[in-house]
């Protein structure tokens, strides 16, 4: 069956004329991952200007395009009658006659199908400013089957979505088993009321060594002649990424690297303020990968188990302790210099207790990496489920179809 199609311009028309004023509205942001949210969910706090008044007035099921659109930066808003957003958004409304559903548009919008047209009709200089004109906007062939069928579609890839999100939250439940068991068996590191022997970190870190940082490029895999600096958000998850990296060419290296070895311990002596001290082991030897000047590997006395050390540093009341020995003039990068590191006091249990510790570790990250490799699967199978939604070669005819009020 061919897809039919329609333009985005039959679709929707031009909206947001009206503005915020003197009234008060809930105000949202447009983002990559979540679509239209409330700000403060995003930001934990308002980020909008005090003055609202020219904020735009965006309507239930009113679409919000933000940029980079490529990245995904666009959705329907779902939550309120009325919500402003920034100025700079564009908004659009469904044509009056048009019956369509908003789950299935909102859905392909936001792939990335619709992600590389945007991308292949923007214009501009610099990356993350780079737009797209209304008029080329309005101009894109949409996927845009009978209302049913969109339904359909919709059902589908929600239920895809549910598996995805349970997957999610089983790997999320595991990393909070962790947490709570590194509580349960050693107490708080910081008030330390199982009293145990309080050490300097110059004590049980015998070695610290930091990488040499070069100029590298975005770019997924490595050439022969290339080899991946790691950028520090490969430690920022506690747990090592080694798709996070820039790709340096060979021969413009002319100082000496440190290669990823398993077992290197990573710490990160820069970041945000609340990344800031983050660290995890490599679990692999990288040969191709090596460390940059704002990520140090500690060498670790045998008094400690790493394994005990990386959760200690993960635990959130130690890690306030660290977050105030970070300096810098401001809050988008600090940095713990490693006088003030050495200086840190950590509680250090019997050393048999680390390795039970590790051992419990080890049996929930076997168990970790399987859940991960599962959610691999299934986000493929959903990419490769939507593309072929999208293209009309599903067989529908046995999906039930909610019969819900169209939106018009």
């Amino acid at each position: 069956m061919k897809m039919q199609t329609k333009k985005i311009g039959e679709i929707f028309k031009a909206s947001g004329q009206e503005r915020a004023g003197t009234e008060s509205f809930p105000v949202m942001s447009i983002t990559m991952h979540y679509g239209l949210i409330d700000q403060t969910d995003k930001f934990k706090k308002r980020i909008a200007s005090i003055n609202t008044s020219n904020y735009k007035i965006v309507y239930k099921n009113e679409l919000v395009v933000g940029f980079p659109i490529d990245e995904g930066v666009i959705g329907f808003q779902t939550k309120y009658k009325q919500a402003i957003v920034s100025p700079a958004y564009n908004i659009w409304k469904l044509k009056d006659g048009i019956s369509c559903n908003i789950d299935f548009i909102g859905r392909y919008l936001r792939s990335n199908t619709a992600r590389r047209i945007y991308a292949s009709k923007m214009r501009g200089a610099v990356a993350r400013r780079r737009s797209i004109t209304k008029d080329d906007f309005v101009s894109i062939q949409i996927p845009f089957p009978p209302l049913d069928d969109q339904i359909r579609i919709a059902t589908i890839l929600t239920l895809a979505e549910k598996l995805i999100a349970k997957r999610k939250e089983s790997i999320k439940a595991l990393d909070e088993l962790l947490k709570s068991t590194f509580i349960e068996m050693f107490g708080d590191p910081v008030r330390n009321e199982k009293r145990w022997e309080i050490v300097l970190i110059d004590n049980i870190v015998t070695c610290i060594n930091s990488g040499t940082s070069y100029g590298g490029v975005e770019k997924k895999g490595l050439d022969n002649d290339e080899l991946g600096v790691l950028k520090i958000s490969a430690v920022t998850q506690g747990v090592f990424n080694p798709n996070e990296y820039k790709a340096v060419k060979k021969d413009a290296m002319n100082k000496e690297i440190i290669s990823l070895k398993k077992g290197m311990f990573l710490f990160s002596r820069a970041n945000t303020k609340e990344l800031v001290a983050a660290s995890c082991i490599v679990d692999l030897d990288y040969p191709s990968l090596f460390l940059p000047d704002k990520l140090w590997v500690l060498t670790i006395d045998k008094s400690i188990n790493p394994n005990y050390l990386n959760f200690l540093f993960k635990n959130e009341n130690y890690r306030n302790v660290l977050r105030k020995k970070a300096t810098g003039g401001h809050d988008s990068m600090l940095n713990i210099s490693m006088q003030k590191f050495r200086a840190l006091e950590i509680p250090r249990p019997s050393l048999s207790l680390q390795k039970q510790f590790a051992t419990i570790v080890e049996k929930v990250e076997s168990l970790k990496t399987k859940y991960t490799q599962s959610l691999i699967e299934l986000e493929n199978f959903y990419g490769s489920l939507s593309q072929r939604a999208f293209k009309g070669e599903l067989d529908l005819s046995k999906v039930p179809v909610d019969i819900a009020e169209p939106v018009v």
